[in-house]
């Protein structure tokens, strides 16, 4: 390990310890160790903190003298994680503690190679020639992952002694839809990667959700159960206005509507790209009488309430354009679709109080909430020095990130300490372990489905057009069960 990374050691300490005793203060507020996130989870569970102070990930996860360099092969730019400037940013502060605490424990120097979003050329070179030059890859969520997956470049992690793949530092749901037939695992969603995940649900004005003294808070919806389509419509209903003329900029919206990712509002309602057979092989999900369903559901939410709905459609490009941000940030929208994960920072520094939620469930019948996710992997490349060393420290990292570094996210977000918002750090939480992740949506590679919604309902205005779309897609769900199916 360098010598300006050991000066730096006392930093870890004293960061270290603030954040524990964060955790600590969780547990005394009636947190603990998150519930399960399986698919047969109850949707009425209570939001739980990120430790309850039992588990130590420097104390156990186990150490190793490896004496050798660590390389990550990475599509995004993560030099933050080797130097940083302490106390400039609680993030990256904690990240950078992660770093040198891992070189520590196992007597690796790190080392970052960007790949500028496309892992698959070096890994390719690295094929080639021989080179066990990368210990670890961060991938783009989906450039070339079909490729990288299905050509073998990555290492089966189910197979790794050193991996606990049902820990709380998982994604359950990634887990469980990613294994392939033959119950392999070939990239992981962890803690590690938090903030490349994105929590794409809904954040409202809880000042004007006070004002319009609603029968129920918002927090006691979710926590019911009983946060659907039918009651998010209810509330809408109550803001409904007709604009004479063009808008003045001082309206009160009740819904800032975001289209460009429609999508999530597929699988927050419950439906699948693929479903799991019980023989571990796949079949096609998006069912035309199930998408029909949803893009009535959405539909309704959009179009059904006046001019107190208004849609527009961006990507994170366009935040600083967009007409419904700047509504929102004006206080003048009670609800917006959000991810909060990638965009926290724009909706800081606020004259409002915020609260956060969930996407809607299609109906009382859905069981669990979903917030759908398709990102923040890691992998090991199949040429390394040890998979079972990469796994050891993907281990490592993992569990520290879940101990500190979820808190030290949450916070962020939050812009103040957990103490003085529980109920939002709970809630956030609740989001975090409601990821859902679709292995079909990984696969699809040429993004058939993603328009689908936003096609049919927002620039059609015909929500059963999603079954016209679904049959012209019909060569690409092919597509995605072969490759899902016959995945080595």
């Amino acid at each position: 390990m360098g010598n300006k990374r050991k000066r730096q050691l006392w930093y870890l300490s004293a960061l270290c310890l603030l954040l524990a005793l964060g955790c600590l203060l969780t547990a005394c507020s009636g947190g603990g160790k998150p519930a399960e996130n399986t698919r047969e989870q109850a949707a009425t569970e209570e939001p739980d903190g990120s430790t309850d102070g039992s588990f130590d990930a420097a104390r156990d996860i186990p150490s190793r003298n490896l004496d050798r360099d660590f390389t990550i092969l990475s599509a995004w730019d993560v030099s933050y994680w080797l130097e940083n400037e302490d106390g400039a940013d609680q993030v990256a502060d904690t990240a950078y503690a992660r770093t040198l605490l891992a070189e520590e424990k196992y007597g690796v120097t790190f080392y970052v190679s960007n790949a500028n979003g496309d892992v698959l050329p070096p890994l390719q070179a690295a094929n080639m020639s021989g080179d066990k030059c990368y210990d670890l890859v961060f991938p783009h969520p989906t450039e070339a992952m079909t490729t990288i997956m299905t050509k073998g470049y990555y290492a089966n992690m189910a197979e790794l002694d050193t991996m606990n793949l049902s820990a709380d530092w998982y994604n359950r749901s990634q887990v469980q839809n990613y294994l392939t037939k033959n119950n392999k695992l070939y990239i992981i969603a962890s803690d590690l990667t938090l903030n490349y995940q994105g929590f794409f649900c809904i954040v409202y004005n809880r000042d004007l959700y006070e004002r319009f003294s609603f029968a129920e808070d918002m927090k006691t919806l979710v926590e019911s159960g009983e946060w659907t389509v039918e009651k998010f419509n209810e509330l809408l209903t109550e803001t409904e206005f007709t604009l004479d003329g063009e808008p003045t900029g001082n309206e009160t919206y009740g819904f800032l509507v975001n289209s460009a990712p429609s999508h999530r509002w597929t699988y927050a309602f419950g439906e699948s790209t693929l479903v799991r057979k019980n023989d571990g092989t796949f079949e096609a999900g998006l069912k035309s009488a199930n998408m029909t369903s949803i893009a009535e559901a959405y539909s309704s939410l959009l179009y059904t309430h006046g001019d107190s709905v208004r849609v527009e459609s961006y990507y994170n490009s366009g935040i600083a354009t967009s007409k419904n941000v700047e509504s929102f940030r004006n206080g003048h929208g009670l609800f917006i679709n959000w991810d909060v994960g990638s965009c926290f920072t724009t909706l800081h520094n606020l004259d409002f109080k915020m609260g956060y939620a969930p996407l809607p469930k299609l109906d009382g019948n859905q069981k669990e909430y979903r917030t759908i996710c398709a990102s923040g992997f890691f992998a090991i490349p199949q040429l390394c020095v040890s998979a079972e060393e990469s796994g050891l420290i993907l281990e490592f990292l993992s569990a520290y990130s879940y101990q500190y570094f979820r808190q030290a996210f949450f916070e962020s977000v939050l812009t103040r300490k957990m103490s003085e918002r529980l109920d939002d750090y709970k809630m956030l939480n609740f989001l975090h372990e409601s990821k859902f992740f679709d292995f079909g949506y990984t696969l699809d590679e040429k993004e058939t489905f993603i328009n689908m919604l936003e096609t049919a309902v927002v620039k059609n205005r015909a929500p059963s057009g999603v079954v016209v779309i679904l049959k012209s897609g019909a060569a690409s769900m092919k597509q995605i069960l072969e490759y899902a199916n016959n995945m080595p």
